[in-house]
């Protein structure tokens, strides 16, 4: 299922927008209204620019995306060679320099509505509706999700999640979790968490030192934690959706599209699966019933004022002997790596399949797909990613492969260490 043009365009053609990556969402929410995320390391910048850099795969003609440092010429691949880079700073004043009526038809599309993103709004000077940053923290945090994780609270008579605001609480859950027999251990989250980050992964009943230290600074810093077992995953899915406003000051929701993603054995996301037109095969989350469960959780959220891209994540999981379905495993009010996917599907053929890829330099995942580039077989790679950016190798590596069938696709995931399962 790919965007239509419209939805990619922000459904009026003459609109410009300017795009507004921010892979520091979480930690902006996790600090408050002060929207700073702090000293970062030289790793973490750098992981930062490279993934900015994706959001130039959604932009359209005559569109801008800001990053911090633009990329040299020739380090981008060639899907992104015809979007516009520019800095934040210098596009502030070049900015600044338009007349009013230069300015009209411009608008921003930020990776998610933080206090840092509606002030740059602020200093450009463009009027357009943008939702309360306290709603959106709302919509992105464990507390808002919790209540719409429910499905497996009485799965073989086992506890399931449990949004916990004390040392005492996180324990109790756990004595509770053991004593029903589970065996795969537990996972706490962070308030505001997403991409297998602020989390702490452990077993046993009682925590350790290092563990109560971690968990007594995510209390303090976002109020709770959630705690859930860890589980099998069998498939796991991103449903990505659009709050808009309607005329009278109402609002609509409207499903985007979904892509199956892909994780590695720590539950890190690598990638996502997309379908050209014509595959067969109803999906699992299709069959389930999950699109109406999360269509209930965008409409609630758009009722209390959210507006914009919302991606809602669930999965398939084995728990307590049984096979279910988790229809609300995360919230996310933003933009998703599962929607940039989305705008990748125009690359496919009829009855193609495809899958967006990310992994770290090191992995030897190059090796991999270098080979896979050599063999073709039915098999073709598009780069997504910088191989080089501002002189220095780029951390992280990105592709597009994509198959004329789907078990030629698998094959190469299962090299990958990702199994695609549907």
């Amino acid at each position: 299922m790919g965007l239509s043009g419209d939805v990619r365009a922000g459904g009026n053609a003459a609109m410009r927008r300017i795009h507004l990556p921010d892979p520091l969402f979480e930690q902006r929410l996790e600090r408050g209204s002060a929207g700073d995320p702090g000293v970062l390391s030289v790793s973490v910048s750098e992981r930062v620019e490279e993934l900015s850099l994706l959001s130039g795969l959604c932009a359209g003609a005559g569109d801008v995306v800001l990053v911090e440092r633009v990329p040299l010429a020739g380090e981008l691949p060639e899907l992104l060679r015809g979007v516009r880079f520019e800095s934040v700073k210098d596009f502030c004043g070049w900015f600044g320099g338009l007349t009013v009526g230069e300015r009209v038809g411009w608008h921003v599309q930020p990776w998610g509505w933080s206090e840092w993103s509606v002030g740059l709004v602020r200093r450009l000077g463009i009027c357009q509706l943008m939702p309360d940053p306290d709603v959106v923290r709302v919509v992105n945090s464990r507390e808002f999700s919790a209540s719409e994780d429910v499905l497996l609270s009485a799965a073989g008579g086992c506890v399931f999640g449990r949004l916990c605001r004390s040392l005492v609480e996180v324990e109790l859950y756990l004595r509770e979790l053991a004593g029903c027999g589970h065996a795969g251990g537990w996972v706490l989250k962070s308030n505001f968490s997403h991409a297998a980050r602020n989390r702490l992964v452990g077993r046993g009943e009682v925590l350790g030192e290092r563990e109560r230290g971690w968990l007594l600074r995510r209390l303090e810093r976002g109020g709770c934690v959630y705690a859930e077992p860890w589980v099998e995953r069998l498939g796991e899915c991103g449903l990505q959706w659009e709050v808009l406003e309607s005329a009278g000051g109402g609002w609509r929701v409207e499903f985007v599209g979904a892509a199956d993603f892909l994780t590695d054995q720590g539950g890190e996301y690598r990638g996502s699966i997309l379908r050209g037109a014509g595959v067969a095969g109803e999906c699992w989350w299709e069959a389930s019933g999950v699109v109406g469960v999360s269509r209930r959780v965008a409409e609630r959220a758009a009722a209390l004022g959210f507006r914009g891209p919302l991606g809602i994540d669930c999965m398939r999981i084995r728990f307590a002997g049984r096979e279910c379905v988790r229809p609300v495993h995360d919230v996310n009010g933003r933009q998703t790596m599962g929607r940039l996917a989305l705008s990748l599907c125009s690359q496919l053929r009829g009855g193609e399949c495809g899958a967006w890829l990310h992994f770290p330099a090191e992995s030897g995942a190059l090796r991999l797909i270098s080979r896979v580039i050599e063999e073709g077989g039915g098999v073709r790679v598009v780069s997504t990613g910088a191989e080089v950016l501002n002189a220095r190798p780029a951390r992280l590596r990105s592709w597009l492969v994509i198959a004329e069938d789907s078990q030629r696709l698998r094959s190469v995931l299962r090299e990958l260490g990702c199994d695609w399962r549907e």
